[in-house]
């Protein structure tokens, strides 16, 4: 994988491929971080 702000996509495409629900803090997890990747490093939230 070449652009390492995909691999939320990713696992969110895998997850629905095999019926499973992330819910929708984990899409919001993953979009933060496709927005703001520093984010990650500031808190454990």
């Amino acid at each position: 994988m070449k652009d390492t702000r995909n691999i939320g996509l990713h696992a969110k495409k895998r997850a629905r491929e095999v019926g499973v629900d992330l819910g929708g803090s984990f899409d919001a997890k993953v979009e933060k971080l496709r927005t703001d990747p520093g984010s990650a490093l500031e808190s454990n939230e």
